[in-house]
C-alpha cells in the first residue's frame, strides 16, 4: 500500500521540481530573525517540495517561490 502511494506523490513532485527549474529567477534577501538568530534558513513548500532559503544572504529562486514569500508577508 505504502509503496502505491509514493508511485502516485512521484510524478507530482518531479513536475514541480522541472516547472520551478524553468521559472524565471527572483534575487531576494530575508533579514535572519533578531530574536533567534541562530535560525540559518526557512523552508516553503509547494506541492509537497521543500526549497530551502538562507537567511540574511541574498539568494535566487524562483518566481513561485518569490509570489509564496510575498503573500505570506515575509518580504
Amino acid at each position: 500500500m505504502e509503496k502505491e502511494n509514493e508511485k502516485k506523490v512521484q510524478p507530482e513532485l518531479i513536475s514541480t521540481r522541472d516547472i520551478l527549474a524553468k521559472e524565471k529567477k527572483v534575487r531576494i534577501r530575508i533579514p535572519k530573525d533578531p530574536l533567534n538568530p541562530q535560525i540559518p534558513s526557512m523552508f516553503v513548500y509547494i506541492n509537497e517540495l521543500s526549497y530551502e532559503i538562507a537567511l540574511g544572504e541574498e539568494v535566487e529562486v524562483p518566481e513561485s517561490i518569490y509570489k509564496i514569500l510575498v503573500n505570506s508577508g515575509r518580504i
